[in-house]
């Protein structure tokens, strides 16, 4: 848990993220209850819950370019998150280009 907490140091040095995240009432403390409760609260929900992140993500359609969501969790990502994970940031590129139709 004190590493889920460590590599997102960043997030926690937010009053307002800290105080979205107490209020999603984890009652479970491992490493992926911490990162699914972050993204939670940067996909603005209430509760966290994987699915809930991906109804957000979804809920404002595909185009990554006007999904607010989407680019606040993948600016997020690319400014916080160790190089391991920034792979996600990548694959996003990915799916952004299959999307458009240009890979």
């Amino acid at each position: 848990m004190r590493d889920a907490i460590r590599n997102s140091s960043k997030f926690f040095n937010s009053q307002e993220r800290i105080s979205k995240f107490k209020a999603l009432g984890l009652t479970e403390h491992t490493e992926e209850a911490i990162e699914i409760g972050i993204l939670s609260v940067l996909a603005k929900e209430k509760v966290a819950d994987i699915g809930g992140v991906f109804k957000a993500l979804l809920r404002e359609g595909l185009d990554a370019e006007s999904n607010e969501t989407c680019q606040t969790i993948e600016k997020w990502v690319a400014k916080h998150c160790s190089p391991n994970t920034q792979r996600v940031s990548s694959a996003t590129k990915t799916r952004r280009s299959i999307l458009k139709g240009s890979l």
